[in-house]
């Protein structure tokens, strides 16, 4: 066609290329403000990549242009006399050195590298690459597996992005897992590239524009469905391995039949190898021929779809360890049956999984050479649970668009303050003094966490049905999740006399009945039964008396007397996470930041 002209004018071609880095710059602006909202980890890192790296593709062009010239450059330098040689290839080599010594020695703090890199990031690049080829002897010899690694880069950033972090084929031995992964993702990088490279054979011929554009537009119509009917499925909450897969196979089924409409004729036509053959290809024969291969293809296909969910949902599910599954019920039995482990974090990140049902939560950077108290599972019928750390990305994901009411004393605020912190307020649970005292609320993106100061058990009974009356109230919005608890201060006021002690009987029976109808309501309730106290820590008498741990044991045993823990959709033992660190509650009650945010990461 006639704009194909453009790019064999110098001039037409130099203002066709100023025109795509103006749009690319423009539409820089999309990502980055893109970058502003709240979004899940791999949609935010493909547009940071993508922000960083805007301009990539577009040196990759200026570099294929002018390609022929820089190699007629080299030719020219090695045919003249051996001073010119040096000396010109030295001056090259010497300039380029220079700015990439400057480039890497200026201010790289994030906010500044990130500004500049898209601009500036090619300098090194193309450092390596005249130094690279500057030399006869260096032109002859490459490593065939940067080689490869290059070709199938975009296939293999796109499988590590998605799988690497998450499949787990070896439970318990992560460096034999980061080996059968990386060669899972290589092979299957190569089998998506060369797909990639028929299918584009298929459907963007060479020296035929028109079947380019028309399939370019059927490919970006359908993209924009599936996209549509994503969100369809996550706003109806069906995003399930069902209806994934029925999607699959239903999608593959119509790409092949596109496929297969727009090619099989100059597929058959070509397979042929005359006209006279040609002619005859739609004869009975061929027409029952053909259609044989795409019905086997289709029921192929589909075969091997249905083997691929069967398999990897049955790993799953044995494993447990695929974060997007729901575990199994039998796994709240079990999920307060934890205990810390002393271990090295440096070195036997395997242990704690194969012996503890669980896998270590140190990062690399807080890695220590001594033995480190780490949570995790002794080993139980319930190993296919996998209970494992989650990450604030993790649980601000599961978290997003939800609202969370938290309603207790004072070690159920530390749980509030636990979660905000996860939620990306680090200062969270510093010093508050008398405003710990009373409610608060936090906003982060689409998620609410409210708090209510409840000391006793009938202020958490009045702020439940102060609650419960809130649904019938317009425009306010149900909470998602319920965590209450107390008990700790029941002991120390409402335990003097035998009035007191009946009187707190009844208000556990109300308790238990308010519990009961927010989860029949359809509100996940979970009671947080009082931690262990660290008597001797305690700061009175009085407190040591009323609210020792023997007291207090008897208040954990009137709530499950009394139906509380029964009432509830899942009881957090205190005890099951504190007495192990008993000994570093500062004042009896409460506990170091670790361990109340270990709640919420496991």
């Amino acid at each position: 066609m006639a704009y194909r002209s453009i790019n064999y004018d110098k001039y037409k071609f130099r203002m066709k290329m100023f025109v795509v880095a103006c749009i690319i710059f423009i539409s820089d602006f999309v990502f980055t403000q893109a970058l502003k909202y709240d979004m899940p980890n791999e949609v935010w890192e493909l547009c940071y990549i993508s922000h960083l790296n805007r301009f990539t593709a577009f040196a990759g062009m200026i570099f294929a242009i002018n390609q022929p010239i820089a190699s007629l450059q080299l030719r020219k330098l090695e045919s003249s006399r051996t001073t010119v040689n040096v000396l010109a290839k030295s001056s090259i080599c010497l300039a380029l050195a220079a700015a990439t010594f400057y480039w890497s020695s200026g201010p790289l703090q994030l906010s500044t590298y990130n500004m500049s890199h898209p601009y500036f990031g090619l300098i090194p690049l193309l450092t390596f690459v005249y130094w690279r080829n500057s030399r006869i002897i260096f032109r002859e010899h490459h490593i065939a597996a940067f080689a490869w690694i290059g070709r199938h880069s975009l296939e293999i950033y796109l499988l590590a992005s998605t799988f690497g972090k998450t499949l787990v084929l070896w439970p318990g031995y992560p460096r034999c897992n980061f080996s059968a992964v990386s060669g899972l993702i290589l092979y299957s990088s190569r089998l998506i590239n060369d797909l990639v490279q028929v299918m584009r054979q298929m459907l963007l011929p060479e020296n035929n524009e028109k079947k380019c554009i028309k399939h370019v537009l059927f490919v970006g119509v359908g993209t924009l469905i599936l996209y549509w009917f994503g969100l369809a499925l996550c706003w109806a909450d069906m995003v399930t391995t069902g209806t994934m897969t029925v999607i699959t196979i239903i999608s593959g089924l119509a790409l092949f039949q596109t496929v297969m409409d727009e090619t099989w004729t100059e597929h058959a036509s070509s397979s042929k190898g005359s006209k006279r053959e040609t002619q005859s290809s739609n004869s009975p024969d061929d027409v029952d021929v053909s259609s044989a291969i795409k019905t086997k293809s289709r029921l192929l296909g589909a075969a091997s779809v249905l083997l691929l969910v069967v398999v990897w949902y049955g790993w799953s599910a044995l494993s447990g360890l695929f974060p997007s599954m729901p575990m199994d019920a039998s796994c709240a039995d079990s999920v307060n049956d934890g205990l810390w482990v002393p271990i090295n974090s440096c070195l036997d990140r395997g242990i704690l999984h194969r012996d503890y049902n669980a896998m270590n939560f140190f990062d690399a950077e807080v890695c220590v050479s001594t033995a480190a108290k780490q949570w995790g599972w002794p080993a139980n019928p319930n190993m296919h649970c996998g209970f494992r750390y989650r990450s604030d990305t993790e649980i601000q994901a599961r978290l997003r668009g939800k609202r969370l009411v938290v309603i207790g004393d004072s070690s159920v605020r530390s749980l509030y303050h636990s979660l905000c912190r996860s939620m990306g307020d680090g200062s969270a649970g510093g010093y508050e003094g008398i405003s710990s005292h009373y409610d608060s609320s936090r906003t982060f993106g689409s998620t609410t966490i409210d708090y209510k100061w409840a000391p006793l058990s009938f202020d958490v009974v009045a702020k439940l049905k102060n609650m419960r009356n809130d649904f019938v109230t317009p425009g306010k919005h149900r909470p998602d999740i319920i965590l209450a608890g107390g008990g700790l201060f029941d002991k120390l006021h409402l335990s003097s006399s035998e009035e007191d002690l009946q009187f707190q009987r009844e208000v556990v029976i109300n308790l238990a009945a308010e519990l009961r109808s927010l989860r029949e309501a359809g509100i996940a309730v979970i009671w947080f039964s009082p931690p262990t106290v660290n008597t001797r820590a305690l700061n009175s008498d009085e407190k040591r008396t009323h609210m020792s741990e023997e007291r207090l044991a008897e208040m954990r045993q009137l709530y499950v007397d009394m139906g509380v823990t029964s009432s509830a959709s899942f009881v957090l033992e205190g005890p099951g996470f504190t007495c192990g660190k008993v000994n570093e509650s500062y004042d009896g009650i409460h506990f170091p930041m670790m361990c109340t945010t270990l709640v919420f990461r496991f």
